[in-house]
């Protein structure tokens, strides 16, 4: 573990310092923990024998004043003193809690006036915006999208600032930090830091990376959250001696490029890791089954390697899913009456129900083309549209109805209460019991059936286990089919599968509102096995599933681990 041992070699320091940066937000937070200890003169040692910080704030006193006499700055009136209140660690007796607005000029910018072209120009004084530090990773800026012209200048409230002002986005959003690399001009956007004294500038820009969280939280406004010109220049803000602050700079840029190293290491890390989980879940869903063995030799192998994320786990999750539908997961039972007699009785069960007009007779669906069966079934299967297997298709009323009290109504379930592996009861919304009433004429969810998302998010299916009676909103479907010849869990289990996703990520339609209507939604093509192999299916995929939730949650309280040991070294270190 990086310890900051001022007297430890390099070499060792580094590799206990990577040992952080493995753990889950590591270099992230390990950037935190360096500005944070930093600023706390716990980065490097102090030295007694450097010019003591005393002199250096009257350094910059006597340049206030001069700039004052000459006329450049105005007198402002002077800052309250540090209260005890304000101090929130100690700092090394070499160094001072100071404002701000002591120690730097904090100026503000301003905007010509946009529809006077004469105001602006190609090339003439930089004038930047916080949205020319989005996504800035630079420490150095020289210009923005934009320049403005001398008369830009002086019929604006912009001020033009020399090189090594620190520039400091104040609103929308708070926190970007730059040094101008030149004269620079900026919006009113900026409360920008401009030192009286030069060879504070890199200091200054570390300490507003470490602040910026921290200043953003207690920043105020309606429309937005903003800090003001008066508010940044009562700021407390901790000075070292300069030379000190000289060092500092230095450790803290060594340790951040040690830090882009390590960043990127990982990021080719992953990089391998996703390509290698990616190449190993496409072998094991390959048309070829000697291939596919390939793939689970390949995960066993290296399955340590793989699936140290949750994240990886989800991508397994499909592959398995995937491998079912295939036919891949459990072995075939010759015994099993085939899934050709099955779809006669499916088939018998809906004249049955046209007969006694419980349901209504529905188109002759397509017939499925060679193209849209992607591989090759077990014998006894068949591939089959949703629409073959469905009695009823149906989604609720195709309008917003009036909401009651929970109390007063029945619950109404939208495309937001559907997940694969969960209901999401908190935000159900109630309707009357006589609008329930009236939308269950036109489907009646029972338990069993197959709720569908078919708006917003779409091509999401859960069997509904529910207790309790409920109607849906347009975005739901509900697939009603004999369920004592399709197992529900199967049903759903397909139709959740990569094939069919895909599917209904075709089938759905429009931009805003997106829909996956009912007639395309039958068209979907699924993979159906005999009755029994899909009880052995549905057994397995428990089964294994269950193994999947096991790891990924070893995997979710290894990441809360790591998280809480690196916010117990940051303390360590911070405190110490």
């Amino acid at each position: 573990m990086y310890s900051f041992n001022r007297n430890s070699s390099s070499s060792t320091n580094k590799a206990n310092f990577g040992l952080l940066a493995d753990t889950p937000n590591g270099i992230r937070k390990l950037r935190a923990m360096i500005l944070q200890l930093a600023v706390r003169g716990k980065l490097v040692e102090q030295n007694p024998q450097e010019e003591p910080v005393s002199v250096l704030l009257e350094r910059i006193k006597a340049e206030k004043e001069r700039l004052i006499a000459s006329g450049k700055l105005r007198k402002e009136m002077p800052l309250p003193p540090i209260e005890p209140n304000e101090i929130i660690y100690q700092l090394p007796a070499s160094w001072e809690w100071v404002r701000i607005g002591n120690i730097f000029r904090v100026v503000g910018g301003g905007t010509p006036r946009t529809n006077d072209s004469t105001l602006y120009a190609e090339r003439d004084i930089p004038w930047l915006t916080p949205a020319d530090l989005y996504g800035f990773r630079g420490k150095y800026v020289q210009q923005g999208r934009r320049d403005i012209s001398k008369d830009g200048l002086a019929k604006s409230s912009a001020q033009l600032m020399p090189a090594g002002s620190v520039l400091f986005s104040s609103r929308a959003p708070i926190g970007y930090v730059a040094i101008a690399a030149n004269e620079v001009t900026t919006n009113q956007g900026f409360k920008s830091c401009v030192p009286y004294v030069d060879g504070m500038s890199d200091y200054i820009y570390r300490y507003l990376q470490h602040a910026a969280d921290e200043i953003n939280n207690n920043a105020s406004g309606t429309t937005f959250k903003e800090i003001s010109g008066k508010e940044m220049r009562f700021l407390s803000f901790p000075l070292p001696p300069l030379a000190e602050q000289k060092r500092i700079v230095a450790k803290v840029d060594e340790l951040m490029t040690l830090c882009d190293k390590l960043d990127e290491r990982n990021k080719k890390r992953d990089e391998v890791r996703v390509r290698m989980n990616g190449a190993c879940l496409h072998t094991l869903t390959a048309p070829v089954i000697e291939v596919s063995r390939k793939g689970w030799t390949r995960i066993r192998d290296h399955f340590d390697l793989l699936y140290d994320t949750p994240e990886n786990v989800a991508a397994l999750r499909q592959s398995i899913l995937q491998l079912a539908v295939m036919g891949r997961l459990v072995p075939q039972d010759s015994n099993d009456e085939p899934t050709s007699e099955l779809l006669k009785k499916i088939a018998a069960e809906k004249e049955r129900l046209i007969a006694d007009r419980r349901i209504k007779k529905s188109k002759h669906l397509p017939q499925i083309d060679p193209d849209e069966a992607p591989y090759k079934l077990p014998k006894g299967w068949e591939w089959v549209r949703l629409g073959d297997l469905s009695t009823q298709v149906a989604d609720g009323p195709h309008f917003s109805p009036s909401y009651v009290r929970r109390n007063e109504g029945v619950p109404f379930l939208s495309s937001r209460n559907v997940f694969v592996d969960r209901f999401e009861l908190d935000s159900v919304k109630y309707v009357s019991k006589a609008d329930h009433e009236e939308f269950c004429k036109r489907v009646c969810p029972e338990q069993g059936d197959i709720l569908y998302t078919k708006g917003g998010t779409t091509g999401v299916a859960r069997v509904n286990t529910l207790d309790f009676q409920f109607s849906v909103w347009v975005h739901l479907a509900v697939l009603k089919y004999p369920k004592d010849l399709i197992v529900p869990e199967y049903l759903a289990m397909t139709l959740n599968s990569p094939h069919c996703y895909a599917q209904s990520q075709m089938y759905t339609h429009g931009i805003g509102n997106r829909d996956l209507g009912l007639t395309r939604m039958i068209l979907i093509t699924l993979s159906l096995p005999p009755l029994p192999e899909q009880r052995r299916i549905v057994t397995k995929i428990n089964h294994v599933m269950g193994v999947c939730d096991d790891l990924e949650s070893k995997l979710h309280q290894s990441r809360t681990d790591g998280e809480r040991l690196m916010e117990a070294v940051v303390h360590h270190l911070a405190t110490a």
